[in-house]
């Protein structure tokens, strides 16, 4: 109750983004529901941009979780339990790009989907 009475007081303070109040309400299941035939998600559905978005350039935490629960999932799916631990690669970006976001998309992800598989986390940076 109060947490979400600050949390209503801080958005009037500091408006939060179009995309990071539409991924307030996206939850894995609801991800899950709008996969097509093939497995894969709809980027112009509103959600998923939404999703997209505040993982790549803003590093959101729960846009991090959700997409690595999602790639975790996927990974299990593919792999099973016959290879073992999986291995993860982020695809390096250009240091002044990463200057300017912040972040690697790429390596929030790969963070985000290994701790969803339960696994111990190693990170090295670049």
């Amino acid at each position: 109750m109060l947490r979400e009475f600050l949390g209503e007081i801080f958005d009037l303070i500091i408006p939060p983004r179009r995309t990071e109040l539409l991924l307030r309400d996206i939850t894995l299941e609801h991800l899950q529901g709008l996969r097509d035939t093939d497995g894969a998600l709809p980027y112009h559905t509103p959600a998923v941009t939404a999703l997209v978005w505040e993982l790549k350039y803003h590093a959101n935490r729960r846009a991090a979780a959700l997409t690595g629960a999602l790639l975790a999932e996927e990974l299990l799916a593919l792999a099973g339990e016959e290879l073992g631990r999986p291995l993860m690669l982020p695809v390096p970006m250009h240091p002044a790009r990463r200057m300017a976001r912040g972040h690697n998309q790429t390596e929030v992800l790969c963070k985000a989907a290994l701790s969803s598989l339960g696994r111990a986390v190693e990170y090295r940076p670049d």
